[in-house]
């Protein structure tokens, strides 16, 4: 089990480039179970289903990731990477991985009558 996500991120990055992917989904799913709440390891299953050519499968999982955590900026940049028309390049596994001057400036934070933040896509250009 792992005890920072973080260093789950770097281990399943390390499964995936050398092509173990049974050994990654493993790990991926095992922090599903134990971090049911949060969306890192819902992006890393993205990244390895993108890496699978299950395109369809990864959007479903890099939403689940956004929707778990809105402010978690590896989901939010893969979601829109892969969901354009572009072939992207590159997987956000952390914060780390998002280009400078991409983090966040397409989005908002808005707040609901609850008190809830939500993060939506600005329409004008920054």
């Amino acid at each position: 089990m792992f005890w920072d996500l973080r260093e789950l991120s770097f281990e399943v990055k390390k499964q995936i480039e050398k092509g173990a992917y049974e050994e990654a989904r493993r790990l991926i799913a095992d922090a599903m179970r134990d971090y049911p709440d949060s969306g890192v390891p819902h992006n890393l299953m993205g990244i390895l289903a993108e890496c699978q050519w299950d395109h369809v499968g990864a959007m479903k999982h890099f939403r689940a990731a956004w929707a778990l955590e809105p402010t978690f900026l590896p989901a939010r940049w893969n979601m829109d990477r892969y969901g354009s028309t572009e072939r992207a390049n590159g997987f956000a596994y952390v914060a780390e991985d998002v280009p400078q001057g991409e983090q966040g400036a397409g989005y908002k934070v808005v707040y609901d009558d609850n008190g809830v933040g939500h993060m939506i896509r600005r329409r004008e250009k920054l």
